[in-house]
């Protein structure tokens, strides 16, 4: 980050503060409240303080600045009140510069004006940018995520491709469900609704393993050689195949039905990750609420929830000998690890979650008015790709502990390798990352893949390392701990002291 007021000659700095006056905040002190009217520009001199803006009632930081920045420039150049709250993290010390004599100073010397002035041009013109960069970054990661999904999948298989047996089987799924259906609407009982449901959407997945195969994919090659396809593509087309057959019912689930629509951009997003915990089965119609308690049953609805538990042990282990760490989750969401590893600990940390979904940070907000919960969390809205390349508002001090769960699923391997080498510079010697990662071709891969179109970057641990080679982490030991199911894997690395 820049240097507050950057083209100020020695001279001039002299001139300033031999008329500031030096301030002392402790934590949390509000040291600007949002639209007061500001008598002066604040140089910090140590600390740090985030600038916050609510949501819903709940702060979120917008930006923490740390030692040689400054804030209340904006307030100064267009005299009106502030437009965030200012807030100490910690112990600042500061000095405020009152903008009456400020003023003086600037009209009796125009050479320090023009300084002066071309200083903060630099600073807002610099903010501009970020701000830009900013949006530029919710338009790509968020509107394209939406085109990226929902393509129409087809054109990839010819009708006398698709297998007999599966035509039959989907259609006998089709007949079966109807018949429930209209059973439930007549409103006859059905006791072991569940268990027909179960078996017969199960069947539904086997059945796109078993086609999807790759040894089935080289038949059905051959049973239209006249409209041949790659593997590649009858795989797609194989999968469109089911989708169709079976959108009408799986979209009866609440959380199958949120999946797959995406309203927020991703699959992953702060509702479905709510949804899945709370594990409440939900749907249009009895049936639909069946199909909802069937999918949140399935290994990597179970494999979420479980992984909660898991994570937050390890974060425990790894902080146990630490009184006051300091750890930042980034892509937090629900930062439901986060939150669980706070009800086990006696010690006090410093947390600082970072996420671009405001839902999400406003999520995590309310959960910290629960009684009880005796931890405050900083809340900051930020796009983490944009922090990594250098775009965001955010001055942190050396962490114990850098959380990074579900996002690696999303990102590319450079991406990855830019994120672990921001992470590397941002640990203190001795600190460490804990990094979930989704294991590939597990059972339940044909069903988000195909049915979902939920699609994210799964990997082994061969494939995660041979990432971490090209990091400055190359060096650091691994170690590996994975939930019951094997879908989740979580990846500690360790900084050298």
């Amino acid at each position: 980050m820049a240097r507050a007021l950057a083209l100020l000659t020695d001279s001039d700095w002299q001139t300033l503060r031999s008329s500031a006056r030096e301030i002392r905040y402790q934590n949390n002190d509000v040291i600007i409240t949002a639209g007061s009217d500001q008598k002066a520009i604040y140089l910090i001199r140590s600390g740090f303080v985030r600038i916050a803006g609510e949501v819903d009632g709940h702060s979120i930081t917008l930006h923490r600045l740390g030692p040689d920045e400054s804030f209340g420039e904006m307030s100064f150049l267009e005299q009106q009140g502030a437009s965030a709250f200012v807030v100490a993290e910690g112990d600042v010390l500061v000095e405020a510069i009152d903008v009456h004599r400020l003023d003086s100073l600037l009209s009796s010397d125009p050479g320090f004006s023009a300084r002066v002035y071309h200083s903060l041009a630099v600073t807002l013109s610099q903010r501009l940018r970020e701000a830009t960069a900013y949006v530029q970054e919710l338009n790509v990661n968020e509107v394209a995520q939406v085109n990226r999904f929902h393509s129409t999948r087809m054109g990839y298989i010819t009708q006398r491709q698709i297998p007999e047996e599966l035509i039959a089987s989907m259609e006998s799924f089709d007949s079966s469900m109807r018949a429930l259906h209209n059973a439930l609407r007549r409103g006859e009982s059905i006791p072991d609704l569940d268990t027909r449901v179960d078996e017969l959407c199960d069947n539904v997945i086997q059945d796109l393993k078993r086609f999807t195969g790759p040894q089935a994919l080289v038949e059905i090659g051959y049973d239209d050689l006249m409209g041949y396809r790659d593997t590649d593509q009858l795989l797609i087309g194989i999968g469109a195949y089911v989708f169709r057959e079976t959108f009408r019912w799986f979209m009866l689930s609440e959380t199958m039905a949120h999946c797959y629509m995406k309203p927020r951009g991703f699959s992953d997003d702060i509702v479905t990750n709510t949804l899945v915990q709370q594990n409440q089965p939900r749907g249009d119609t009895i049936l639909g609420e069946s199909i909802d308690r069937w999918f949140l049953n399935r290994d990597f609805c179970r494999a979420r929830r479980d992984g909660v538990s898991l994570a937050a042990s390890i974060m425990a282990r790894l902080l146990v000998d630490r009184s006051q760490p300091l750890i930042l989750g980034l892509a937090s969401g629900s930062a439901r690890e986060t939150l669980e590893y706070l009800g086990r600990t006696r010690s006090a940390p410093s947390i600082t979650m970072v996420d671009l979904d405001q839902d999400a940070l406003a999520a995590v907000a309310e959960e910290q008015t629960i009684p009880g919960m005796q931890h405050t969390v900083d809340l900051v809205e930020q796009n983490v790709l944009g922090l990594v390349a250098g775009r965001g508002r955010m001055t942190l001090e050396p962490q114990d502990l850098i959380t990074v769960f579900g996002l690696m699923d999303y990102l590319v391997e450079s991406e990855c390798i830019s994120l672990l080498d921001w992470i590397y510079e941002t640990l203190q010697p001795g600190g460490f990352t804990l990094i979930s990662v989704t294991s590939p071709n597990h059972a339940d891969t044909p069903l988000l893949v195909h049915l979902l179109e939920w699609l994210m970057h799964e990997r082994s641990r061969e494939d995660f390392e041979q990432i971490i080679a090209g990091s400055r982490f190359a060096e650091c030991s691994i170690e590996w701990s994975v939930d019951e199911s094997q879908i989740f894997q979580y990846c500690l690395l360790r900084k050298p002291d």
